[in-house]
């Protein structure tokens, strides 16, 4: 539809097509400039940035995080604090890790002497989950939760000591403030998806199609089976389906790249 709606109302229009043997490749006919639509092993970010090329404009590799003016911190918020910004829910079930990893990690973070600061969205169940997860950890934690913008949010992530989260929108958001990020992540493809690293500038993905692996700001976890990543959206290929790969994550690994992502930020 949206092309048609181009065809109508755009002199010059350019866009992502799929690929040549695939259906809608016919639509690289209706622009004037076209790029490729790979889901194997070109990022996202390179994609939309070949699309500035063909305009004439000198890519530019660096993301940029919503700043907000006047910030107001959230009641129980501290910025003098050493905090760990905690994301435990994504959109969707099937990028969603285990709960008890969760309190795992938020009980050990607390023992390395950071305050929880759990960051979500203003959904009641969202809310309840966190809720939930706190009853299990030392009283020391704060439920950001729907209580801050975006903007706002990225300000808090980016003085944290630490960001950990599932494959999720606040993720990348995270990883655009240069804040250290632990991303888990299960069916989806890094080398497509995984968050941008900063101060990363190169035209290749950061990441390889499968396995845990490390760049620049971004500590990115994912089980090495032979299924990973499937491309699917769970094991039973539908949203609220469970993913075999995150549920068998355990905290141990997560918490070995917790102490390598805060050893090298204090170093």
């Amino acid at each position: 539809r949206r092309f048609l709606y181009s065809l109508l109302s755009a002199p010059i229009r350019i866009g992502v097509v799929p690929q040549a043997n695939e259906k809608g490749a016919w639509k690289r006919f209706s622009t004037q400039g076209w790029v490729e639509f790979n889901d194997i092993e070109k990022h996202t970010v390179i994609e939309f940035l070949q699309l500035s090329s063909i305009l004439g404009i000198r890519p530019q590799y660096d993301l940029v995080a919503p700043r907000q003016n006047h910030f107001t911190s959230p009641a129980g918020f501290d910025s003098n604090d050493l905090y760990a910004v905690i994301h435990v829910l994504p959109q969707w079930t099937y990028k969603q890790w285990q709960r008890q990893g969760w309190i795992d990690i938020a009980n050990y973070l607390t023992k390395q002497g950071l305050k929880i600061v759990f960051s979500g969205g203003p959904n009641e169940k969202e809310i309840a989950y966190i809720n939930d997860i706190q009853q299990e950890i030392p009283e020391n934690t704060l439920n950001i939760a729907g209580k801050v913008s975006l903007a706002g949010l990225s300000h808090i992530i980016s003085n944290a000591q630490l960001f950990i989260g599932p494959d999720t929108g606040i993720t990348h958001l995270a990883a655009a403030t240069g804040t250290p990020v632990i991303a888990l992540f299960g069916p989806t493809n890094p080398a497509k998806w995984g968050p941008w690293p900063i101060n990363y500038h190169q035209n290749k993905s950061p990441f390889n199609r499968k396995g845990s692996q490390q760049v620049n700001n971004i500590y990115l976890i994912q089980q090495s089976m032979a299924c990973v990543p499937c491309y699917q959206e769970g094991c039973d290929g539908h949203r609220l389906s469970q993913s075999q790969c995150l549920d068998s994550l355990s905290s141990k690994i997560v918490i070995e790249n917790i102490n390598i992502a805060l050893n090298k930020n204090n170093s």
